[in-house]
């Protein structure tokens, strides 16, 4: 191989060195000097075909970076540029180069960069450090009290993204750093370009205080900074601690959905609530184990999956982190280790006197998809055999604690009433542990056509089915809304009956259309709680209780419904069962901020019932056969993380048996 001319070597050894300038990423370089030996090779085989390149006006003189690049590629880093003189509490500074941009202006005042794209170089002092493997792959720098601007617009503080680059910084160094400016997740960042190089150390950052509710222009103008909660906040979500480390605050008391198309809007305009993170991006923080937490590096880590400190409604201060924003909402990625306080411990197993022969204890209980297999992963249901036995094992546990003489279940796996069906799983295993049941089945082979049906469940030493269980034909339950499971009860020893109905409610998620969605009455059942399909459960409603009345005898009453209905007890569906002279129970003996059984988005609410009926009864009054002697919900799922879909080792036990609290009521018939 001929020796290429001494120019044009000294030329692509100056395009080299200018894209060395302008990207010193290894990954760049590593194709860049692809690009440098495959030139090489051409010009020394054709020396006048480089000109082709465009580099033949490239000396010994050209090896600075082209001009168009000029401006993104800055001096190296040095601290000359900076006088600093610090206490404890404060840094002042004073800047002898215009090259330096303010993180304000970086920042700028609306929710992007006005400055994206660009390259500028900035200094700050180093607020967290999350650089650790599985954490968030930067760290987080905010100005100097004399850099700062005084605007309550703009944000003094960044997230600064390593990009694989070295780090060498610590909490408390004052760097300045190279990059490009960038929105990811929906948040302002700087991309390094070069390392940043520590400056000096130990200055702190005194927080800004952040009081919830706030606007997102306030909490836009903090991100990225330092800042403290100086309030109560309570844990009102923790469905993704398992999954993401994370859980949900708020300012209390537990805000419960506004239940009917007749409540005032909330309005949107306010955030009250924000992520408490566990500084990383890790899905499933840490191994399955017996003591299952988030990030090693989190100061979260002394949080456990099971921990009854993580139940919704516990108070979490003191809060001082720096204010995040990805994935659309915003967090807090803490600094200092926060505390629990237990404000809502568990509760203990209802009690029931055992003496009270005559006393008839019903319960529903939606039991969260269980699916007994035999194929992995489930429809809807458990994703592995020992999953679906940790599922088991806390439905008895549950059922066992309840000790009900008839239970209405809703989200059995549909699969028919054999010895290898969900059912007859479920009563063997009940039997096991000396609860023994029997369950009602119908004539057919399986209870419609969903995935999911509704079971029910009775004591043989205590009750007698009469007759055959009752399946509508009416067109609301051909889809949609579950098939109902209504039996009729005798009171052995006695002349006493009375009727159960197990239902279960279209859901209000997956809308009939994003069309429909759209539309002003789909926003605004959205906006009140509803969500979609409230009047397809309305006719539901309608036309069962009309059903149920005018298909029994006269001595099959009282009636009961045991069900998950999917609606909060003010929306249209149960003021339609009023209307028809239902009774719930619930609502005239529990307190309303413990009337609740399952928590969506933070928000708790109740959507099953046990509901009661007789010839002469009304909305308000008893029926004169019957007295209600307890009613109320256990809290054991709703508040906690589901122990379906924790780690495979949770204590087996009937906390987070499911994501719905059971409903019991306990009744017995006045004496003649």
């Amino acid at each position: 191989m001929s020796t290429p001319d001494p120019m044009i070597l000294l030329a692509c050894k100056g395009l080299y060195r200018t894209i060395k300038a302008y990207l010193p990423q290894a990954r760049y370089l590593r194709a860049f000097r692809l690009v440098f030996i495959i030139t090489l090779y051409s010009a020394a085989h054709d020396p006048m075909g480089i000109a082709s390149l465009g580099l033949s006006s490239i000396s010994l003189a050209s090896t600075a970076p082209d001009p168009e690049l000029k401006s993104k590629v800055a001096p190296p880093l040095n601290c000359s540029f900076i006088n600093t003189s610090t206490t404890t509490t404060t840094t002042t500074t004073t800047t002898t180069t215009s090259s330096i941009t303010p993180i304000h202006k970086i920042q700028g005042h609306g929710s992007r960069s006005p400055l994206v794209k660009q390259f500028h170089t900035i200094k700050g002092i180093v607020t967290a450090d999350l650089s650790s493997k599985g954490q968030l792959g930067g760290f987080y720098i905010q100005s100097i009290a004399a850099d700062n601007d005084n605007d309550p617009r703009t944000s003094e503080g960044l997230i600064i993204d390593l990009k694989g680059l070295p780090a060498p910084i610590s909490k408390g160094d004052l760097v300045i750093l190279r990059g490009r400016v960038m929105e990811k997740h929906g948040a302002t960042r700087i991309q390094l370009t070069h390392s940043p190089k520590r400056c000096s150390s130990g200055h702190k950052i005194a927080p800004t205080p952040l009081r919830l509710p706030s606007t997102k222009e306030a909490l836009e103008a903090l991100e990225g900074m330092v800042v403290t909660l100086p309030q109560r906040l309570i844990i009102t979500d923790n469905a993704a601690f398992n999954r993401w480390g994370e859980l949900t605050l708020s300012v209390p008391p537990r805000l419960s959905p506004p239940f009917s198309s007749n409540s005032t809007a909330n309005s949107r305009l306010t955030i009250d609530s924000l992520i408490l993170d566990d500084n990383s991006l890790t899905k499933y923080p840490s191994k399955l184990g017996a003591q299952v937490t988030p990030h090693p590096a989190s100061l979260l880590n002394t949080l456990t999956l099971g921990s009854e400190s993580l139940r919704i409604g516990n108070e979490v201060n003191p809060l001082t982190g720096v204010l995040d924003f990805r994935f659309g909402k915003y967090r807090l990625q803490p600094i200092k280790r926060p505390s629990i306080r237990l404000i809502n411990p568990r509760p203990i197993a209802p009690p029931r006197d055992t003496h009270a022969l005559h006393t008839i204890r019903l319960v529903t209980f939606n039991i969260n998809n269980y699916f007994n297999g035999p194929k992995f992963p489930t429809p809807r249901g458990a994703r592995s055999e020992s999953e679906t036995e940790i599922h088991l094992s806390k439905i008895v546990a549950t059922l066992v604690a309840l000790d009900a003489d008839v239970v209405g279940l809703q989200e059995l796996e549909n699969d028919g009433f054999e010895s290898q069906s969900s059912i007859h799983t479920l009563t063997k295993a009940l039997a096991q542990r000396g609860l023994n049941y029997n369950f009602i089945r119908p004539s057919s082979a399986q209870l419609g056509h969903d995935r999911i049906a509704v079971g029910l469940l009775y004591r043989p030493s205590k009750l007698t089915p009469i007759n055959q269980p009752l399946i509508p034909s009416l067109h609301n339950f051909k889809r949609l809304n579950r098939m109902p499971l209504t039996q009729t009860f005798q009171l052995n020893n006695s002349n006493q009956r009375f009727t159960v109905s197990v239902n279960h409610f279209k859901s209000k998620s997956r809308c009939p259309s994003k069309k429909h969605a759209k539309t002003k009455q789909g926003r605004l059942n959205q906006d009140y709680g509803m969500g979609c399909w409230d009047a397809t459960r309305n006719e539901a409603a309608l036309s069962l209780s009309d059903w149920l009345i005018n298909t029994l005898n006269a001595v099959d009453f009282p009636l009961f419904i045991l069900a998950d209905l999917n609606s909060y007890p003010l929306e249209t569906p149960l003021q339609s069962f009023a209307s028809a002279q239902f009774n719930d129970p619930i609502q005239s003996n529990v307190e309303p901020r413990q009337n609740y059984s399952y928590v969506y988005r933070g928000k708790p609410g109740r959507l099953d019932y046990i509901l009661f009926y007789s010839p002469d009864s009304s909305a308000k009054t008893q029926p004169s056969n019957i007295q209600v002697k307890r009613a109320e919900i256990w809290h054991i799922n709703a508040d906690e993380i589901s122990g379906r879909k924790g780690p495979e080792s949770t204590v087996q036990n009937w906390i987070g048996s499911s994501d719905h609290d059971p409903v019991i009521v306990d009744f017995e018939f006045r004496q003649p």
